[in-house]
């Protein structure tokens, strides 16, 4: 690990390269299929959570308009119906959207060169391919293809973890790095967990990144406490006002869990 942070030679063409493959794929996948999938989903909270994640929550007005989906946290949903708002073809509105999740590809690279540092034919080799592997599942490019709000969510949650494997890279003599890194990846961790509740296991995942670095007891705990503070600001100004709006209109903040403990808590 010690030996991708001193590295002289960083692989920017290989970085770049890798970066720019995924959207790229992602897009032609798009043409490919001549536009995306407007499932029973989009039509029924797809595009009403979006509208509301750009003009505002109806939640105290629609009471359960779209049925329990109402409750979904709406941000992920906001490009899909900007875009359609803009007038952009089917075609355009979700090569757009490919190309956002897309930005999950440097985010594996950078994971990949921290396993894998060094400079052979045999290393690039394996973090290509390993990159290539991680998105060659049939599922991914079935949801890329359509408007769910997973990829979306899967860019800050990724980079979150990537994060957390290069802070540690930085060592004890540079702690104020450290930190800026963590406060960082704990944002997009809480912004991933905004877009998509399920996407929990990406501060978990970061986190124990920075419980297992090797550095001192002290810096680490600083650290993950930076990093879970970065996640719970960036929670509330991203995704605060529409919990409040959904424990008014559902009886929990993050609905559909958690409905029991909230309920023997006063109705806000």
């Amino acid at each position: 690990m010690k030996a991708a942070a001193t590295s002289p030679h960083f692989p920017f063409l290989e970085c770049l390269l890798v970066s720019l493959l995924l959207p790229a794929a992602a897009s032609a996948w798009i043409l490919y299929l001549g536009g995306g999938a407007m499932s029973w989903d989009t039509y029924n909270h797809h595009l009403y959570l979006g509208a509301q994640a750009l003009h505002g929550s109806r939640l105290s007005y629609d009471v359960f308009a779209v049925g329990g989906m109402s409750c979904q946290y709406p941000l992920g949903y906001a490009p899909l119906v900007a875009l359609m708002e803009a007038g952009a073809s089917g075609t355009a509105t979700f090569i757009t959207l490919a190309a956002l999740a897309g930005l999950i590809g440097p985010a594996m690279w950078f994971i990949h060169w921290r396993l894998v540092p060094g400079g052979r034919m045999d290393d690039i080799a394996l973090r290509v391919m390993g990159c290539l592997l991680a998105f060659s599942g049939v599922l991914w490019w079935k949801v890329v293809s359509q408007s769910s709000n997973d990829m979306i969510a899967l860019v800050p949650g990724l980079w979150s973890v990537a994060l957390c494997t290069w802070a540690p890279s930085l060592g004890p003599s540079r702690q104020r790095q450290f930190y800026a890194y963590c406060a960082i990846a704990g944002a997009l961790a809480g912004l991933s967990v905004v877009i998509k509740l399920t996407m929990f296991v990406a501060p978990v995942a970061a986190a124990v990144l920075i419980v297992l670095a090797n550095l001192p007891l002290s810096i680490r705990v600083r650290g993950l406490a930076v990093f879970v503070a970065g996640m719970l600001v960036c929670g509330m100004v991203t995704g605060g006002a529409w919990a409040l709006d959904s424990w008014r209109a559902c009886g929990s903040p993050v609905f559909p869990f958690l409905q029991e403990l909230f309920s023997l808590l006063p109705r806000v």
